[in-house]
């Protein structure tokens, strides 16, 4: 259990999270100064916390917020697995309001939201985003799709590998095997919420001719710089509208 973001800190859980990885640890803990915990004269300060003193004077325990004492070193760059996975057909009329929450790995981790998307078997496949929330280093970040597509980028062939996929940016159209920018319901009948979340236009993945069968559409948002303390979570709105809905996966792509 690390040491609180927020509010009062105490040394000698302090010197708990680093002797027993447990700030609230119910033990006593004897002859501590700030000094010895700060310089790691109390056991060695672990580098891949995302928040550390800097063992310089004046030493602060404020500089304690945050610190997580066994803390592995974060997130590898690259491609994530899939955090998220969402197949078939969810209401012909409501959107799907979904929250995740991120593990602290990815604290202080420059990412880009990605999204995989495998048709199904006809046009009565589009899927559509809106409205998506995630925190970046001024705090939350929201976008919404009404004035621009915000740097949304989309793959505009069918492209198995996120590694070798091609980006173009999202555009207001119609255009099957891509991403497209839309306000009201989708072109094809039978598939697609008739309006956005929020407000009036939304993301949403073309399927008509050649956009099935099984082919793989990729969405990426802009980089965000996630925050380095407190919980880390990404929202997001689904349109899961036809009886041909496919699968769509989410994951970030960690680039430093």
């Amino acid at each position: 259990m690390a040491v609180p973001t927020t509010g009062s800190v105490s040394l000698r859980g302090i010197r708990r999270e680093i002797a027993y990885n447990n700030y609230t640890q119910p033990v006593s803990i004897l002859n501590v100064s700030l000094s010895d915990v700060s310089d790691g004269t109390n056991g060695t300060i672990n580098s891949n916390s995302a928040q550390k003193p800097d063992g310089n004077t004046p030493h602060k325990m404020s500089e304690f917020r945050g610190y997580d004492h066994d803390a592995s070193s974060g997130a590898a760059i690259g491609l994530s697995s899939s955090l998220l996975t969402k197949s078939g057909q969810y209401s012909s009329s409501s959107w799907e309001t979904i929250g995740l929450l991120l593990s602290s790995d990815y604290y202080g981790k420059t990412v880009r939201l990605v999204w995989r998307y495998v048709s199904g078997t006809s046009y009565t496949g589009d899927i559509q985003i809106d409205t998506v929330s995630c925190p970046g280093v001024l705090g939350q970040v929201t976008y919404n799709f009404d004035s621009s597509n915000n740097s949304f980028e989309t793959t505009t062939s069918s492209t198995t590998s996120y590694n070798s996929a091609s980006f173009s940016s999202v555009q207001q159209a119609t255009s099957a095997l891509r991403w497209n920018r839309r306000s009201g319901g989708t072109p094809s009948g039978s598939t697609g919420l008739s309006q956005g979340y929020g407000g009036t236009h939304y993301l949403y993945a073309e399927t008509s001719s050649p956009g099935y069968s099984n082919k793989t559409f990729w969405l990426r948002s802009p980089e965000v710089l996630l925050s380095s303390s407190g919980i880390l979570s990404i929202g997001m709105t689904l349109g899961r509208y036809g009886s041909t809905i496919g699968t769509l996966d989410f994951y970030l792509d960690v680039v430093s």
